[in-house]
């Protein structure tokens, strides 16, 4: 079994780009949402004293660019992967946080984001326009997407969303929607997930070898940056083994442990339910990190 995971691109965002960003997804509307059919729930078992992170993911069968996913088998091992992703959050952290993901089918709506090839393709086109109510609606803490691919996008994209919350997006080639562990598979929606608890918590102890990013950084640091696919469940880049032990304020680097810890899951919250005061200021950095 393979998983070839290209390098995720950032966009850089300036505060003005935020504002504009609010400002056009509060005057689009998107027919999307009125399709949107509620299909499947997963949760996180047991942890109940752990914070929840709510989520929903949106499935997306046709793209503008006339591309289609089918309904058959990849589509069931899609669910599959979003019911192991809670799981494995719940297991990874020893219950300092859990989550909860609502799957929605939006019928033949089309997935308006923009194709990454687009020069104009930054967070405010990132994603359909009517993300913000979607996730205002259901009190959501971030919005995934699943769509078919559109050209040669990243496999995964994170990028915030107007007021609070995080979305990605995870495009899938209709020619071959058929990994056997669901594409995108469960470490794929971790790791974009990830991304999302270091900008929430992003003063939480991550490791950052020359500077980089606490989600990438198991491909420089041993012993998972050469560890074996299967004993280490996945890439480098993607990697179970990895996330387990960044998820429990376990990796050790230079002789230190680094990574967020339980204490620092149930002081943090979620970004739809964040801390307040001197346990916010204990959380987040006041500069973005985007």
């Amino acid at each position: 079994m393979t998983l070839a995971i290209r390098p995720r691109r950032r966009v850089g965002l300036a505060l003005a780009a935020l504002a504009a960003l609010a400002c056009a997804f509060a005057t689009q509307t998107s027919p999307a949402d009125a399709a949107s059919t509620s299909f499947a729930t997963y949760k996180t078992k047991g942890c109940a004293d752990a914070p929840k992170w709510r989520i929903g993911y949106r499935f997306f069968f046709r793209s503008p660019n006339g591309a289609t996913l089918p309904r058959d088998g990849s589509f069931n091992a899609a669910k599959r992967a979003s019911r192991k992703f809670v799981e494995q959050i719940g297991t990874f952290s020893q219950c300092g946080v859990r989550a909860q993901i609502e799957l929605f089918d939006e019928g033949d709506a089309l997935f308006t984001g923009c194709a990454e090839e687009a020069g104009d393709c930054n967070f405010a086109r990132m994603f359909p326009a009517d993300t913000p109510s979607f996730r205002k609606a259901r009190k959501l803490d971030a919005v995934f997407y699943r769509y078919p691919e559109q050209g040669s996008e990243s496999p995964g994209t994170m990028a915030p969303l107007a007021g609070t919350g995080y979305g990605a997006r995870f495009p899938v080639d209709n020619v071959r929607p058929d990994f056997d562990e669901g594409d995108p598979w469960r470490n794929l929606l971790l790791h974009e997930w990830l991304h999302m608890v270091v900008a929430h918590v992003s003063r939480a102890n991550w490791p950052r070898p020359s500077g980089g990013d606490p989600v990438h950084a198991g491909c420089a640091i041993e012993p998972y940056k050469s560890g074996d696919f299967r004993t280490f469940d996945g890439p480098c880049i993607a990697q179970g083994r990895y996330y387990r032990d960044l998820m429990r304020g376990k990796v050790k680097l230079n002789g230190k442990d680094k990574g967020i810890t339980e204490k620092l899951w149930l002081r943090c919250g979620t970004p739809a339910k964040p801390p307040e005061g001197d346990d916010r200021r204990s959380c987040q950095r006041s500069k973005s990190v985007f």
